[in-house]
């Protein structure tokens, strides 16, 4: 954001949305496997995992394209924040029963 002043908006955005969501999700996966006994499949990369963080990369991308489409500008920050739901979704789906259910 420092080295882009007229881009600092999408910037931060992509630094704390998006960088931080992501390193918070994935952190959160692998030490939820570890804590609950499935130390196998923290050592793995399951699918549910790859399409979250692909939805968060495609969340991201069309976000950073908001700015210099100003046409399309609500539209491109709804579907951003529509694949970021669609990602913390897909997480939860994939997190959750491991944390309700012992290995």
């Amino acid at each position: 954001a420092g080295a882009a002043p007229l881009r600092r908006i999408p910037f931060l955005h992509l630094t704390f949305v998006a960088g931080l969501a992501l390193l918070a999700f994935s952190v959160s996966v692998h030490i939820t496997c570890l804590h609950t006994g499935r130390d196998e499949l923290a050592r793995k990369n399951p699918w549910p995992v790859g399409l979250a963080a692909a939805l968060m990369l495609a969340a991201t991308a069309v976000r950073m394209a908001a700015e210099p489409l100003p046409k399309y500008y609500f539209e491109a920050l709804t579907l951003a924040s529509a694949l970021w739901l669609l990602f913390a979704v897909v997480w939860g789906l994939f997190l959750v029963p491991k944390v309700a259910k012992k290995p």
